[in-house]
């Protein structure tokens, strides 16, 4: 599909296979202007864990539409995903790329604004740069480079980059009409392509378009390719277009002689550019990568629109309606690679020409037999991999690892989806050097508290016990055995999973008519104060009391209270209790297990005064409780990785509960709690601003309602939440390139998350067959205080009989 060369191998032409059958396609058309990029672009999202978290995007950028009919009539840029970077703020804009070729089209408004004052004729004629008597080949390989994103025709990948046109064509070859065949098309000697790639490198180029074949060149070519590859010039030539050949003389599993031997001068900064179909596999037209594989790449090559003429699409119109001329041919693959080369160029200024080659063959798309084969080279073009970070990465000016598939830790349930905000902005490099912007929140897992809350509620229930007298008070749960250690507060082997267990377990000692004493293991101290009390047990079995640490994961192992009646109707209650964060919510996060090294412990103290106060036929009480809570790995039972810092935590809890009791029938419970966290400074954590949480719920009842002896609750609530406040970081916010030096400030990653999960329950309890019947039924909006989360509806019966 080449012209044939001549035997001395001065001169070549470009690949015929550039004709430009015809083929149907819609028009209309949209677009926008340049823009330069941030010398900083924004990181893929990191991995999945328990809840997929969003692509991160750089503030600096606005968002635009690139999903456009000229968009989408691009083949190259939308085949090869370049809107990616588009969306990065990265168009090639401030590069120079040579296209040596047959000219351009000077006057087409899809170059207007983007020619280098060095475009030339460099075949020692006066023609100019102007496409003037040429076929348009080098316009169509420019257009689909860098056309305009101008709202009409189509796009180039690096439609913001600037051209240096060098038309190397030998006047009048064009057009000869004496030729036919193979020695049909432009010709151009090796002396003006020698030419061309000297002026490229005096003008600054970092990228050089050759979408030319033939013979193996001469050493004036070869000498200035190596010339242009020493000053960091990255070259792209096309394979060729003899892959169906059946001449001997021709090697169709090999790319051209032309570029087989411009790849060997070339330093290791040549890419060979093969063409591959919209499914996938290399074109049959396309020359094979052979003994070139490793710096073989494909690019879409088969019917690309379009054929350009006086600056817009060529069209025919006929009877059957109106249609445009595609091209075919490792000469418009070949542009589409050097595109993808000159937004890698814009956006990572300090990247070599040799780490550019690197980076578009290391990341190419699979194709073919596995790894590098003697067909596909390297694979497809894949620019969205190639923007992605490679290799280590660092936190920028440091030696701090920041491992790119790896998360830092996970929220609490009191935190829900504060994962999802765009905030905490740190810089991160590659092992290129690139400078990478990611929300570090964003690198945090979310808790799975969003989930259905029925099973794991019902299955953590054991059986209850209690026998005592006036002095002394025992209350024992027990699993019977079915088998679901995995969801029990205790740990136990599996030679124990079908036997009875101790679950937790409390005593309460009367010391004396106005003291008591009580005592607990694995349950917590404000069960056991409730007990002391003699307030009345939870019917519910999803909305849990303001109170509740069930969302921070805290798991009671010892505790201990005393209570004192220090005059009628008032009582004073000291408590301490200490525990660690529940295994299973650590070991659900398996993203980090040297996180995992260090059990987090908390401990907390609280001192609460009651009053209780009798109204005519009414009964007030009211509960005031205070409790400093510390952890010393933890916050708010949320953990994450050294490099956070993970040195704990300071809390200042206040427990309000207000209760009526309406004659001896109805009650009205409000209980509120809320607390102030302060972080401990480690790591990159240099502490935080105040971290304020809330819980609280409203309970109404009323007993003998539809039958003797039943009660009927119903509860609202608002489970612990975090309201405001973050941990302030110390991190590298920015990074220039010029310098290779990082700037540092102080961000804050907010826990506050943005849903807010309210839930109503309601339970019926009443006397049947020897035991009890409770019925639940409950609905939770916005579920773990996620607010991409639907609704969790569910209801519960349960019979108890008692021993």
């Amino acid at each position: 599909m080449t012209a044939r060369f001549r035997p001395n191998g001065q001169e070549r032409r470009r690949f015929f296979n550039g004709t430009l059958p015809i083929g149907a396609l819609l028009l209309g058309g949209c677009g926008g202007a340049g823009q330069t990029a941030p010398s900083v672009i924004a990181a893929p999202p990191p991995p999945a864990v328990s809840t997929p978290a969003p692509t991160p995007t750089p503030p600096s950028v606005p968002v635009e539409n690139f999903n456009t009919q000229e968009y989408l009539r691009s083949d190259g840029a939308n085949y090869h995903d370049a809107s990616i970077a588009w969306g990065r703020g990265v168009s090639g804009a401030g590069v120079t790329v040579a296209i040596i070729d047959s000219g351009i089209d000077a006057d087409s408004p899809e170059f207007a604004g983007r020619l280098h004052p060095m475009s030339a004729d460099v075949a020692g004629g006066a023609r100019g740069f102007d496409d003037v008597g040429s076929d348009g080949h080098g316009t169509n390989v420019a257009q689909l480079l860098l056309g305009a994103r101008n709202d009409r025709g189509t796009v180039g990948i690096a439609w913001g980059a600037t051209l240096l046109a060098l038309r190397a064509d030998r006047p009048g070859s064009c057009l000869d009409g004496s030729a036919s065949g193979r020695d049909r098309g432009c010709r151009f000697s090796d002396v003006a392509i020698a030419a061309g790639l000297d002026r490229a490198v005096s003008a600054g180029t970092r990228i050089v378009n050759i979408s030319l074949g033939g013979g193996a060149p001469t050493s004036v070519l070869l000498d200035a390719v190596d010339r242009a590859t020493a000053a960091g010039v990255l070259i792209i030539v096309s394979a060729g277009n003899n892959g169906e050949s059946t001449d001997p003389a021709v090697d169709p599993s090999n790319p051209d002689p032309f570029a087989r031997a411009v790849l060997q001068a070339g330093n290791g900064l040549v890419i060979v550019a093969g063409a591959n179909s919209e499914t996938g596999a290399i074109s049959s037209f396309s020359n094979r990568a052979g003994a070139s594989a490793s710096n073989y790449l494909l690019a879409l090559g088969d019917r690309l629109c379009c054929d350009y003429d006086n600056g817009d699409l060529r069209r025919e119109v006929t009877t059957d309606g109106s249609f445009v001329f595609v091209v075919s041919g490792t000469s418009y693959s070949a542009p589409q690679i050097a595109g993808a080369a000159t937004l890698l160029a814009q956006a990572f200024p300090n990247l070599s020409g040799k780490q550019i080659v690197d980076l578009l063959l290391t990341t190419a798309t699979d194709v073919g037999p596995l790894g590098t084969d003697s067909v596909n080279g390297r694979g497809i073009l894949n620019i969205p991999r190639a923007f992605a970070p490679q290799g280590a990465t660092t936190l920028a000016g440091t030696s701090i690892a920041l491992p790119a598939d790896r998360l830092l830790g996970g929220y609490s349930g009191a935190m829900g989806d504060a994962a999802v905000r765009d905030a905490a902005p740190a810089v991160m490099l590659d092992g290129y050097q690139r400078a990478y912007e990611l929300h570090l929140n964003r690198l945090m897992a979310m808790p799975m508290n969003g989930r259905p809350a029925l099973f794991p509620a019902l299955a953590a229930r054991g059986r209850d016990f209690s026998a005592g007298g006036s002095a002394v008070a025992f209350s024992v749960s027990v699993d019977p055995g079915r088998g679901h250690a995995d969801l029990m507060p205790l740990h136990v082997g599996p030679d124990q999973r079908h036997e009875a267990r101790l679950l937790a377990g409390s005593m309460i000692m009367r010391l004396s008519s106005v003291a008591s004493v009580g005592l607990s293991a694995n349950r917590s101290v404000d069960a056991l104060t409730a007990m002391m009390g003699g307030r009345d047990g939870n019917a519910f079995v999803v909305a849990d009391p303001a109170y509740s640490a069930r969302l921070l994961g805290f798991r009671s192992v010892t505790g201990s209270a005393v209570r004192v009646a220090v005059a009628p109707g008032s009582t004073l209650a000291v408590s301490a209790e200490q525990g660690d964060v529940d295994a299973l919510l650590r070991a659900r996060r398996q993203h980090d297990p040297a996180m995992l090294d260090r059990q987090s412990r908390y401990a907390l103290w609280s001192f609460g005064v009651d009053r209780t106060v009798v109204v005519g036929s009414s009964q007030w009480e009211g509960r005031l409780t205070a409790t400093m809570l510390t952890e010393n790995a933890s916050l708010l039972g949320a953990r994450w990785s050294a490099l956070l810092g993970g040195a704990g935590a300071r809390s200042v809890l206040i427990d309000g509960h207000a209760r009526v009791e309406l004659g001896q029938r109805s009650r009205i419970d409000l209980q509120w709690r809320e607390g102030w966290t302060h972080a401990r400074s480690a790591g990159l954590v240099a502490g935080s601003s105040p971290i304020r949480t809330r819980a609280w719920a409203l309970d109404v009842a009323q007993r003998d309602l539809l039958v003797a002896g039943d009660h009927l609750a119903l509860r609202v609530a608002q489970p612990l939440r975090v309201e405001a406040g973050g941990l302030l970081l110390d991190v590298p916010t920015g990074y220039d390139y010029a310098t290779l030096m990082a700037t540092h400030g102080r961000v804050t990653m907010p826990l506050a998350p943005v849903g807010r999960e309210h839930v109503v329950e309601a339970a019926w309890t009443v006397p049947a067959w020897g035991g009890v019947l409770t019925l639940n039924g409950f609905w939770r909006d916005e579920p773990g205080h996620v607010q991409a989360a639907g609704d969790d509806l569910g209801a519960a019966v349960r019979f108890a009989l008692g021993f």
